[in-house]
């Protein structure tokens, strides 16, 4: 579809039945999601199809859309985000992700850890200003701290 939209942008799309000759529309073919222009609108008498061709092509596809392929009609894209997330599909991506994750999960053990040994030494301390124990008698006479 370029130059309209390149490689790497999101598109955004909003469903509607209302689609016309030179609407972009992203439709499902063999569990892909395509992006292509609506070159014409063709009403049969049980379904509405649509012969499209992507911007940068030369030719037009060869199979028809059927409406129910049709995810929506493009409304704008956000260019270049989708590179970041060709950058985690993949094998290599998900050690990458992984790995983070590990590294993420030591480091809030090790900080919990850390906080978890300050408040040992927080407590000591105030256990040590602490007011000296009185020495009491219970009934029977005998001593007892408390």
């Amino acid at each position: 579809m370029s130059p309209t939209i390149e490689v790497g942008d999101i598109v955004i799309v909003k469903e509607t039945t209302e689609i016309e000759k030179g609407d972009i529309i992203a439709f499902k073919i063999d569990g892909a999601i395509v992006t292509h222009r609506v070159q014409e609108v063709i009403e049969n008498e049980s379904e509405k199809t649509y012969k499209t061709k992507g911007d940068a092509n030369k030719t037009e596809d060869r199979e028809e859309v059927k409406e129910q392929e049709i995810e929506g009609k493009y409304c704008f894209k956000i260019p270049k985000i989708g590179k970041l997330v060709m950058l985690f599909q993949g094998n290599k991506a998900l050690l990458i992700i992984m790995a983070i994750q590990s590294i993420l999960i030591v480091c809030i053990i090790r900080g919990n850890v850390e906080i978890s040994e300050e408040e040992v030494q927080l407590e000591k301390a105030k256990t040590k200003k602490a007011k000296p124990e009185k020495a009491r008698k219970n009934k029977k006479g005998k001593h007892f701290k408390t």
